[in-house]
């Protein structure tokens, strides 16, 4: 799988840095695909970019490749493979691929049993993980129920409190809180 995120501000893009950290001769990061993304730089107004390639080798290990090119800041500060770039809800493709890769068979649809205590009925006992995944919950968008302040665990916590406004697998609505129970996971509550 490749990733691509890009910056937002405009800036005169630098050239690349590599990291590798698999040596098998086999790079997904070649200098045909460098070359195609400098020049996707140098024709688009983007300031940077940055390519990270996680796999698996054939012996089952985990190998990892970063690209980076162009500025992250007006001031000329270059991108690294560290650079962190806002990348909104493509964040929610990441839990989607966490989640498949943690439920052996996720066709079996398991309920969300470790969701905290006092979430709604169809959450503790009736929702699965493709109901939240796919916003078929019931709960409607609560955007006003969050502050920018809040810690993913306060959303959560609120989440109690939040009406569905349709039975569950009724109706699909967007509803950004719902995917923040990905969180619990990967953290204790």
């Amino acid at each position: 799988m490749l990733a691509i995120a890009i910056a937002s501000a405009k800036q005169i893009p630098l050239g690349a840095e590599l990291v590798h950290h698999a040596n098998t001769g086999n790079q997904a990061i070649t200098p045909e695909l460098s070359f195609y993304l400098q020049g996707l730089l140098d024709v688009s107004d983007v300031p940077g970019l940055s390519v990270g390639v996680v796999r698996l080798s054939g012996k089952g290990e985990v190998e990892t490749e970063y690209g980076s090119w162009g500025n992250m800041t007006e001031d000329g500060d270059k991108v690294t493979h560290e650079t962190l770039f806002n990348i909104g809800s493509c964040s929610k493709a990441f839990l989607s691929a966490a989640v498949g890769i943690l439920i052996d068979d996720f066709a079996q649809g398991k309920n969300v049993t470790a969701l905290p205590p006092k979430l709604h009925e169809w959450a503790t006992e009736k929702a699965n993980v493709k109901d939240i995944l796919s916003h078929v919950s019931g709960l409607p968008r609560h955007d006003v129920s969050y502050a920018p302040g809040d810690t993913i665990s306060d959303m959560i916590h609120k989440m109690q409190h939040l009406k569905p406004v349709c039975e569950l697998r009724e109706r699909w609505y967007y509803n950004n809180q719902v995917t923040s129970l990905g969180y619990l996971m990967f953290a204790p509550h």
